[in-house]
């Protein structure tokens, strides 16, 4: 039984070819393999199931959160015929005194239905990577709050030198009006995992707001909010496929064009996804002061959705192989 991402680990992505190694084993074995799709699944990770990236067939697939999305608790056995037909011997091992219960079963079909034809799984994957890009600059600016970023589409962790800068840097967001989910296993690692079709400005916003909260860990650790060690000059206008941006002195992206968007100057990083493909917008003229309402209201601008942003270089497959059994 695997995640083809670990969740509660901390968005830990598998190195390249584990799950293909994995389906090979049980081939040879004799064994089933079985993937814990309940929070990969649903379009998460930029695919519609996490084993899709590898494009790997599992024999059972477990499924559950973002199935119901968000609105009925639902979860489901996925298999083949030939696997089904164990229960016929004794059918009431997999018996539930809600299974097939019409509601739930009603929001399921609506949310595969709104998943495929809203084509979650792409808008996750060009989120996610414009995500990744960012958090990577973010990481180099502030190498001493942030340790790494990972994931796959919008399930991202980041992990931090400590519990206590996990929990400092949660808390930070969460004066700001930004939801993180933890883990089980440690504060080190938060996750951010909005929602999949999350209007394309607030991510930005978030990234944003998590500045903010570094230099605000970095002064509180260090005494300022310089780096304790040489900044790393990234010019982020250099980001093109993300839309032309020119850099303000605080080294956050605008818009060519500033309109007003109801944040204080300074707040704001928004780019301009007009023509961006695969990122649908409420609005392609450029003006966000729709979206920017949701800052107005103070509304928290990112959630764990409980089933449906961090990057990860595997350098040396037989370490990550190790530190992913580990983890």
């Amino acid at each position: 039984m695997v995640e083809p991402v670990q969740g509660e680990a901390g968005a830990v992505v598998p190195p390249p070819g584990y799950l293909a190694r994995a389906r090979k084993l049980c081939d040879q074995y004799g064994a089933l393999l079985i993937a814990d799709e309940i929070q990969t699944g649903m379009g998460r990770t930029g695919r519609l199931w996490g084993v899709d990236h590898p494009d790997v067939v599992p024999d059972i697939m477990c499924l559950g959160k973002a199935i119901g999305g968000g609105v009925m608790p639902l979860s489901a056995f996925v298999s083949t015929p030939k696997i089904w037909e164990a229960l016929i011997p004794n059918p009431v091992i997999h018996s539930t005194t809600f299974g097939g219960n019409p509601i739930a079963c009603a929001a399921g079909i609506a949310a595969i239905t709104v998943t495929l034809e809203e084509d979650f799984p792409g808008q996750a994957a060009a989120k996610g990577e414009m995500l990744m890009e960012e958090l990577a600059v973010l990481r180099a600016r502030y190498p001493a709050v942030l340790s790494a970023s990972r994931g796959k589409g919008l399930l991202v962790g980041l992990e931090f030198p400590s519990d206590a800068v996990g929990y400092d840097c949660a808390a930070a967001l969460f004066r700001r009006d930004v939801l993180v989910a933890g883990t089980y296993s440690k504060a080190r690692t938060i996750r951010i995992e909005p929602a999949l079709d999350i209007p394309s400005p607030l991510p930005l916003e978030v990234l944003n707001r998590l500045e903010d909260a570094f230099k605000e860990i970095q002064t509180k650790r260090f005494g300022s909010d310089r780096c304790p060690v040489p900044d790393v000059s990234v010019d982020r206008a250099t980001v093109g496929k993300f839309g032309r941006c020119r850099v303000a002195q605080t080294g956050r992206l605008f818009p060519k064009s500033s309109v007003d968007r109801g944040m204080p100057a300074g707040q704001r990083r928004l780019h301009r996804f007009r023509d961006r493909p695969g990122i649908p917008c409420s609005r392609r003229d450029g003006d966000w002061r729709a979206d920017s309402q949701h800052f107005r209201n103070g509304a928290p601008i990112a959630r764990h959705s409980g089933g449906n942003l961090r990057y990860n270089t595997i350098n040396n497959t037989e370490e990550a192989n190790a530190d992913y059994l580990r983890n």
